[in-house]
Parts: C-alpha cells; sequence; structure tokens
C-alpha cells in the first residue's frame, strides 16, 4: 500500500509510526506493561539505559526488577526528530521522567530525569520498532520527599497505577494495540 502514495505521504506515514512507537515505549515503561514494552523493539535489538546496556531480551527483565518496587513513574515526550533513509531511521526524542521511588530507610522521594533516546529504528513487514536505543541522561535531580495526594488540594484524586489496575485499561484497554 505504502509504495501506491505519494512519496511525501509515505514519509508522513512512517514519521508517524516512529513517534507512535516512542510514544508507546513510554506508556508501557510507566504501566509496567510488558506486553506492550516488547512490541516497541524488535527481538535482536540493543538498549542502552544507562545502567543497562545489552540485548532487550535481558533489558526487559531489568526494567521490571528495577521498577517493581516504584509507586510510580512518568514520561513526558517533546520533541522527536526523525531522519528517514527507507526502511532505516534515526530518532532523537527529548523527554523527563518524574518516578516515586522508596528510601532505604522507608518514605518514599521524588527523582526527575531529563534527557533524550537515540534510537535506530527499522522497519520490517511494514511494522517500525527500535533496533538500537541509547537512553542519553542530560540531567537529574532528587527530591528528598514525594507527593502526598491525601492533603493535596485536588481532593480524592484518581492516582495512576500500574497493569491492570491503571483506568487506561478498564476503560479503554480494548482499544490497546
Amino acid at each position: 500500500m505504502m509504495e501506491s502514495l505519494p512519496k511525501g505521504v509515505a514519509e508522513m506515514l512512517d514519521r508517524d509510526a516512529i513517534r507512535d512507537v516512542v510514544y508507546r515505549f513510554a506508556r508501557a515503561v510507566d504501566r509496567r506493561d510488558f506486553n506492550a514494552l516488547r512490541d516497541v523493539y524488535w527481538p535482536d535489538a540493543v538498549d542502552e539505559h544507562g545502567a543497562f546496556n545489552g540485548p532487550v531480551s535481558e533489558f526487559f527483565d531489568w526494567v521490571d526488577e528495577r521498577t517493581r518496587g516504584w509507586d510510580r513513574t512518568v514520561h513526558y515526550i517533546s520533541q522527536i526528530s526523525v531522519d528517514l533513509k527507507g526502511d532505516e531511521a534515526g530518532a532523537e526524542t527529548y523527554y523527563m521522567c518524574v518516578q516515586k521511588k522508596p528510601k532505604p530507610e522507608g518514605g518514599w522521594f521524588d527523582e526527575l530525569v531529563g534527557g533524550r533516546y537515540v534510537d535506530k529504528m527499522t522497519k520490517r513487514d511494514g511494522e517500525w520498532r527500535i533496533q538500537h536505543r541509547i537512553n542519553v541522561f542530560e540531567w537529574f535531580r532528587h527530591f528528598p520527599d514525594s507527593f502526598d495526594f491525601k492533603n493535596s488540594p485536588f481532593g480524592k484524586a484518581q492516582l495512576g497505577g500500574h497493569k491492570p489496575h491503571d483506568p487506561l485499561y478498564s476503560l479503554i484497554g480494548k482499544f490497546l494495540t
């Protein structure tokens, strides 16, 4: 089908599909949805994530173990630059991530991380996925404490959670791919 489209239209669709891969990565990590996380990488992909560098088959277990005790994590994706060369592409994505993590002595602290995902993407059988990712850290900040929604001005707030408890899965789960 893509062959029958004008080149500019096909490139727009490819760029949109690549951006969708990045957005789905953020959702998958934030919701701890490991089936969705596997769908954004090719099985032979590599991830260089700072404390982890290796094949994605091991990366998934590392993310699971590392984030298991975290109360929440939220990725904010900003600009995504995409450079296409046939069935390969380079993508640079700026992100910010807020994480609520346990203190060793009890209680919680917040961590704010900013950086860029530098991705080599490949298209196979019409589908784009990550082939190689380098997580480039630009800055971070640890806060000594964390928020407490019980004492917030928002009242009884609906808090996000991990799969399957997040409202994403109960309200619109049937639409997720």
